[in-house]
């Protein structure tokens, strides 16, 4: 049981509710830079791998980019496909990001929004490459939690140190 709780793919499936809802969102500025800067162009095909509650999904869709949702977690994947429901441009697919079953260099983008860290690092370099055309732009993307920001932050801080402790 102690392994299910720390299992990427299903780490979230009990509270998918609570994510959806406070997870906090990416800044706009993120995608008006990329595309400030010709590395995303119009129309171009995005795979956002551990995509969750297509929190990031949302944002390139919005911009009218073709976004691949690459989710392992059933309820996670679920909760995007409903809240994404209307954007014609998107589409859901069940894997992880080692292995996205997506055809060798169909995309020009990939987007990892504070998943990265889930991942088999050598696998997923493999499998990024190969999906990925060439040229092709990873991004990397973490929403930074300023912990000393303030008295409620350095609070959270401590209440999450003391919940991950080892309770064995």
């Amino acid at each position: 049981m102690q392994e299910e709780k720390f299992n990427p793919t299903t780490r979230f499936s009990n509270t998918v509710e609570y994510y959806a809802k406070y997870r906090p969102a990416y800044p706009v500025a993120v995608i008006n830079l990329l595309k400030k800067e010709g590395r995303l162009k119009p129309g171009e095909v995005v795979a956002d791998i551990g995509s969750g509650t297509g929190i990031f999904a949302k944002l390139l869709l919005d911009d009218q980019y073709k976004v691949l949702g690459i989710e392992p977690n059933a309820q996670m994947r679920e909760k995007a496909e409903q809240q994404l429901a209307d954007y014609a441009n998107f589409m859901s697919v069940n894997a992880t990001a080692e292995a996205t079953g997506l055809s060798d260099h169909s995309v020009d983008s990939i987007t990892v929004a504070t998943a990265f860290h889930w991942f088999d690092k050598e696998r997923v370099k493999q499998e990024f490459n190969r999906i990925l055309k060439p040229g092709g732009l990873c991004m990397l993307i973490w929403n930074v939690r300023l912990l000393e920001a303030s008295p409620l932050m350095a609070t959270l801080k401590s209440v999450w140190h003391w919940l991950s402790r080892d309770q064995s």
